[in-house]
């Protein structure tokens, strides 16, 4: 069962539903407030005795923090999340870095 998509970019805003007290809340963040957006690899303890990474999509936000979108929750979505993030990031000349290393 796929979930539902928590990443959506529209002009200079970007729509992200965050778990809150009632369920998913949106939360709309104009391109002046997100301070950058990364997209890397994470490797938990575990997963480095595997030898294993998951990829994962960082995204800092002026009040909000810093919000991680991991690959295995999102698995249906990420490379959408990615594609249009580095879109977004262009158009509104946000800081974003890939980490592919």
């Amino acid at each position: 069962m796929a979930r539902q998509q928590v990443i959506f970019t529209d002009g200079d805003e970007l729509v992200l539903l965050l778990k809150g007290k009632g369920g998913r809340e949106p939360h709309i963040v104009n391109a002046d407030n997100v301070q950058r957006i990364s997209f890397g690899y994470a490797q938990s303890a575990l997963q480095k005795l595997l030898n294993k990474r998951s990829r994962q999509i960082t995204v800092i936000v002026k009040g909000l923090g810093t919000i991680t979108y991991d690959e295995k929750k999102h698995k249906g979505f990420f490379d959408g999340y990615l594609t249009s993030l580095r879109e977004y990031c262009r158009q509104n000349h946000v800081t974003f870095y890939d980490l592919k290393g």
